[in-house]
């Protein structure tokens, strides 16, 4: 459960503006940071809630989501296009694509509702150096 909730808290914070890159946090790396930035054992055990539940509506919305495209795709196959269809449809995707997003910064903002700005700036500082880190790392 620890691992799986500091994965999570790794990738919300790739969601806030990080890269891919500074969310690949090995998970007692992220521990010793949270630890660092002073998260209790609280905290922490909320996070992992949190994310469970979003995790849950996120699989709903990417099913739907991957529906919505195979849908797309459909139409826009046929022999003889229906615009409005497809308009429609590229609508549909759009907001799902939407929801998507909105649900992943919705667990960001509940997450960091749960934190002092303090240990924000600790966890943002820890992947800002994993970044100027992995700059290093990614040269030829």
């Amino acid at each position: 459960m620890k691992t799986v909730n500091l994965l999570t808290l790794a990738l919300l914070l790739a969601a806030a503006g990080m890269t891919a890159r500074a969310a690949e946090v090995e998970p007692l790396e992220m521990q010793r940071a949270m630890r660092r930035a002073g998260l209790s054992k609280q905290q922490i055990r909320r996070i992992g809630e949190l994310s469970l539940q979003a995790d849950r509506q996120k699989l709903d919305i990417q099913k739907d989501l991957d529906l919505a495209r195979l849908r797309l795709q459909q139409l826009l196959d046929a022999d003889r296009p229906d615009r409005q269809a497809i308009m429609r449809q590229v609508e549909k995707v759009g907001r799902l694509e939407t929801r998507l997003r909105q649900n992943r910064i919705d667990l960001l903002l509940d997450i960091r509702a749960l934190m002092t700005a303090e240990q924000w700036r600790q966890l943002e500082l820890f992947h800002f150096l994993r970044r100027q880190a992995g700059s290093g790392r990614r040269r030829p």
